[in-house]
């Protein structure tokens, strides 16, 4: 889940349980949910964690057909339109990717396998 910038929406990953999904909000003061749209389609998102709401739109990844990148696209909540910033390298374990823009909206951080683990070691009789 994320928040918007500007506290309005909480973004979720929604309608299935498993990956590829779609990108779901809600108003923080209650109200329906609503599906994310790039015109009329669904934004149908590849794993948790690849999308980052901004103060005026979204920037998510999607996997272009027959390709082996993620393309970085940008969501204009004005026009409800998305378009192509450019492509980032997809692992082949690519099931915990993450994306995280600043927040002017100038640098992008992408990990493209984040994994879920992690060791915890019992060290007795450290000095």
């Amino acid at each position: 889940m994320e928040n918007d910038p500007q506290g309005q929406f909480i973004y979720y990953f929604g309608g299935v349980s498993e990956p590829p999904a779609e990108l779901r909000r809600v108003p923080v003061t209650g109200g329906p949910e609503t599906a994310v749209r790039d015109g009329g389609a669904l934004v149908i998102l590849p794993a948790m964690g690849t999308y980052a709401p901004v103060s005026d739109g979204l920037y998510f990844l999607q996997i272009p057909s027959k390709t082996s990148q993620f393309e970085l696209r940008r969501l204009d909540y004005r026009t409800q339109r998305s378009f192509a910033l450019g492509e980032l390298s997809k692992t082949k374990r690519h099931r915990f990717p993450m994306l995280e823009i600043s927040p002017d909206g100038r640098e992008v951080l992408y990990v493209p396998d984040r994994r879920h683990e992690s060791d915890i070691v019992l060290v007795e009789n450290f000095k």
